[in-house]
């Protein structure tokens, strides 16, 4: 009973409200006579601190599960910052080792790209090779249409035509030049006319148009009435005659070609050539002289605009 005694001490003496049922001071009264509800409270008290320290015991369990938890993460920390630093040290000594090998790699890139280029000049070669096998395809089909639409008889009055022509110009072995219908192209010496120097593929090319030209109006066949030739003596050298000092084709050729073309065509010629003919042209002609000047005879072949450069204008000379 000394809790009780204790008790009623503290409540006559206080003049603070009561502990444990909150009467203020003037409502307590002293009773000697617990009844049994010290040993009541006591046990409720008792309960109340094994709970408590219950509680307390789990707190102390959870902070020093977490404390070792901490450590546990404080040691993972350094260890990977300790990675952390080593893994970068590693990184500058390879920085380190590969800066002498940026230059090498800037050289592969330009080669890499030069191997490209190559690649696609090559695909471009290879597009241009089989649009020329398809040309030649087509050519070769447009040949033979070409050759079964030439008669026999065709081919020969036109290698006659030509022939002629080349005897007034006093080209050697004129009987001897024909058409082939299956090359498409004059042979002449057993050749064809590609095979020849530049001086004789002018005259056959010549006879050639003029011929066709003159086959045409004599069947009234479809042609425009004129041709134009361009430069078809000044290169001209027959096989026994070497070139002059001046240069100049054999007056003979020149003479005949000029002659045959006014009195044996006719069509309209017009012929851009940088010799002069040698004899006066017929009353028909007309000769006109390309002086390069502008107050003399006529400038070109196009006339010159008012306050261009001249150096500008396309010409023939002659």
């Amino acid at each position: 009973m000394s809790m009780g005694v204790s008790m009623m001490s503290d409540i006559s003496s206080g003049s603070a409200a009561a502990v444990f049922c909150g009467a203020e001071p003037a409502s307590q009264h002293l009773n000697l006579d617990c009844e049994g509800d010290a040993t009541s409270f006591g046990a409720a008290v008792e309960s109340e601190t094994r709970k408590t320290q219950g509680l307390l015991d789990d707190l102390r369990v959870t902070i020093e599960s977490l404390d070792a938890r901490t450590e546990v993460l404080r040691t993972s920390i350094k260890t990977t910052r300790r990675e952390a630093l080593s893994l970068q040290k590693r990184i500058e000594n390879l920085d380190a080792r590969m800066n002498p090998e940026k230059g090498n790699l800037r050289e592969l890139l330009a080669k890499r790209s030069e191997i490209e280029k190559h690649l696609g000049l090559y695909e471009q070669v290879k597009t241009f090779e089989d649009m020329i096998r398809r040309i030649a395809d087509e050519t070769e089909a447009e040949v033979a249409t070409a050759v079964a639409g030439l008669s026999l008889t065709a081919v020969r009055e036109f290698s006659a035509e030509i022939s002629k022509r080349l005897a007034e110009w006093d080209y050697p072995s004129a009987a001897s030049v024909r058409y082939d219908r299956n090359e498409l192209d004059i042979i002449a010496g057993d050749q064809r006319r590609s095979a020849h120097g530049k001086g004789v593929r002018a005259v056959l090319h010549a006879a050639f148009t003029l011929a066709l030209a003159q086959y045409c109006f004599d069947r009234e066949l479809p042609h425009p009435g004129f041709v134009v030739l361009d430069s078809p003596l000044v290169t001209y050298r027959p096989p026994d005659q070497s070139i002059d000092a001046d240069g100049e084709p054999p007056e003979g050729v020149v003479r005949a070609f000029y002659r045959d073309i006014q009195a044996n065509f006719d069509g309209q010629i017009i012929v851009m050539e940088n010799t002069d003919p040698l004899d006066p042209l017929g009353p028909d002609a007309r000769d006109i002289r390309f002086t390069k000047h502008i107050d003399v005879g006529r400038y070109g072949f196009l006339p010159v605009v008012d306050g261009a450069e001249t150096t500008d204008t396309l010409v023939i000379e002659g």
